[in-house]
């Protein structure tokens, strides 16, 4: 009898195809930060299930993210909120505090207009293009 087995990275590549990260200080609350950038960038995020993580093996933690799917043609944007009671969901990223991944044909283009446009808030401390090579647990931010 064959067995199926779905490989990690190939699942990784096929999520992460067309996309980029964002990394975002913000001492905002995620409804909050949600909401300010619903109100400032003109998008609609709403929150999600959570990233459930079982760090260190004794406490499962719940990661909000927030889903926002551009209309009519296929794009969409999640905000991960990369802490739970102190903790991180990346721990090689602690020091941010959102992880904005960007999935559209031109996500390249797409972040640096939104990374111009995030920098401009002032509830952004830092807002910067986030290479995926520096995320060595990036499958946590499977969904």
């Amino acid at each position: 009898m064959s067995k199926n087995v779905l490989k990690l990275t190939d699942t990784c590549d096929i999520f992460f195809e067309d996309s980029g990260l964002i990394a975002i200080v913000c001492p905002l609350a995620g409804h909050r930060f949600c909401g300010t950038v619903n109100r400032q960038l003109d998008m609609e995020f709403a929150r999600e299930d959570n990233v459930i993580s079982d760090l260190k093996g004794n406490k499962t933690r719940y990661f909000p993210y927030y889903l926002y799917e551009v209309p009519e043609c296929g794009n969409y944007h999640r905000l991960y909120q990369l802490k739970f009671e102190s903790e991180p969901l990346l721990p090689e990223l602690k020091q941010y505090d959102y992880i904005w991944l960007v999935k559209s044909s031109d996500y390249e283009q797409d972040i640096e207009t939104l990374v111009n446009k995030l920098k401009k808030l002032p509830e952004i401390t830092i807002a910067h293009h986030l290479p995926f090579e520096k995320i060595r647990n990036i499958n946590y931010l499977l969904v």
